[in-house]
């Protein structure tokens, strides 16, 4: 469901702060301000970018659908590019393995929305603008170096103290956040995979004869993403913009280094990837230095917000506001706790599939691929006619209504009072109302 029109006002403004200005950071400040909350949100950059390559996004279906909800089409289809399919190579030989197209009735019946490519910049720049349009007062240069949930408290490094109703960590894996909610410093290990970040400037894209095509015999399919198979590693290439850069993804093995996205891009496609296939030499020749992410397995936390004060929670995508405060918290984390864990684990195997060396395991994925085009028994927890009915018919705003139907109005209708004596009672108000058949 897109395109639903102004969003109706709270009736109770809260004042949220938001630890990062991120992607989940603004998205968050963005969903709250737009429906009348108070956000700060304190990024610990000096400036936040709002256009240019900078790595590359895919946008998923469900995720368009809550952007396009808040009316930011227009921007999506100036700075983006859409996706209709995903076209299988083999390094080595330069063989086709197969193709996988997304059909709009599909995608239809899934409520609506579209892939996207864009660049993580020029997203980050549509949800700061937007987030600032909406009201959110968003500061930079805000280095966080304490939280006290209790007090609702925030204190900066230059001392100043910022105070909330609730606050918001979306400072990543490592940030102040993450640690305040767990209890203790961060305890994740590696989990022998790197992925590599890099851009292909539009300049370079025509010295790059097989860039689109995948092998000469292949049937040039435009805005694919085109994934290449080799023997260890993995590498997508796909258009993020009218302007034609192009975003590469390499998946490989763990080189025992640690990165992030705040790191400057400094490896090297070509002495990573080494001797690869010929038709990819140039490829990789005038891509753009790379970022490298390690990728790593977190401690799975049983719970999201701060149990004690119950006003502070780590996101890691926007929440949809309520203005009952714990009752909205636990809300967020019941919708959305099950489903990220889910969508972390398929994405860990996918990367793992990517990245299998040669043999029977690569031998049987590459079976799998080259019948695939859009068989729905073939699968391998890569791509099926059955994942966008389980993960693109997703509607988060939908399910935010839904938990506050079926649940929300209950817990808040339980509610307790003292007495004179500082006796508490508990007082549940409960309504039937008949069914009557016309």
């Amino acid at each position: 469901m897109v395109n639903k029109g102004q969003p109706v006002q709270t009736s109770y403004p809260v004042n949220f702060v938001v630890l990062g200005g991120g992607l989940s950071g603004l998205a968050c400040a963005l969903a709250l301000a737009r429906v009348g909350h108070h956000v700060v949100v304190l990024e610990k950059d000096v400036e936040i970018p709002e256009s240019g390559p900078g790595g590359g996004c895919r946008l998923t279906p469900n995720m368009t659908k809550v952007l396009l909800n808040w009316n930011l089409k227009s921007e999506l289809e100036a700075r983006g590019m859409k996706m209709k399919s995903v076209v299988f190579n083999k390094c080595e030989e330069g063989q086709s393995l197969g193709k996988h197209t997304y059909q709009d009735e599909i995608l239809q019946e899934t409520g609506g929305g579209e892939w996207f490519f864009v660049s993580h910049t020029d997203l980050r720049g549509i949800l700061y603008t937007a987030a600032k349009t909406a009201g959110a007062d968003i500061r930079t240069g805000c280095d966080v170096t304490a939280i006290d949930p209790m007090s609702r408290q925030v204190t900066l490094a230059n001392g100043e103290i910022v105070t909330a109703d609730i606050i918001v960590g979306a400072d990543g894996p490592e940030g102040h956040g993450r640690e305040t909610v767990a209890g203790h410093p961060d305890t994740s290990t590696p989990a022998g995979i790197t992925m590599y970040n890099a851009t292909l400037p539009a300049k370079a894209v025509p010295e790059v004869d097989e860039i689109r095509g995948g092998p000469a015999e292949t049937e040039v399919v435009q805005n694919a993403v085109y994934v290449w198979y080799g023997d260890g590693y993995c590498l997508y290439d796909y258009p993020m913009n009218p302007q034609g850069d192009h975003a590469l993804h390499v998946y490989g093995p763990d080189d025992g280094q640690d990165g992030s996205w705040h790191d400057k891009p400094t490896v090297s496609l070509a002495n990573l990837l080494g001797d690869v296939e010929p038709k990819l030499a140039n490829f990789v020749q005038s891509a753009s230095p790379a970022v490298r992410l390690r990728i790593r397995n977190y401690e799975e936390l049983e719970d999201w917000i701060h149990e004690d004060s119950e006003r502070m929670l780590i996101i890691g995508e926007a929440a949809h506001p309520f203005p009952q405060i714990p009752n909205f918290l636990w809300g967020f984390q019941d919708i959305r706790q099950d489903r990220c864990k889910m969508a972390q684990e398929r994405e860990v195997h996918r990367a793992r599939l990517f990245t299998l060396k040669n043999g029977p395991e690569q031998e049987e994925r590459d079976k799998v691929l080259r019948v695939l085009n859009n068989d729905e028994d073939a699968d391998l927890g890569l791509y099926s006619l059955e994942e966008p009915r389980v993960l693109f018919a997703y509607d988060c705003e939908e399910q935010g209504e839904e938990w506050w139907q079926s649940w929300g109005l209950l817990r808040e209708r339980s509610h307790q009072t003292r007495t004179k004596d500082g006796e508490v009672k508990v007082a549940m108000h409960v309504e039937v109302k008949a069914a009557h058949s016309s």
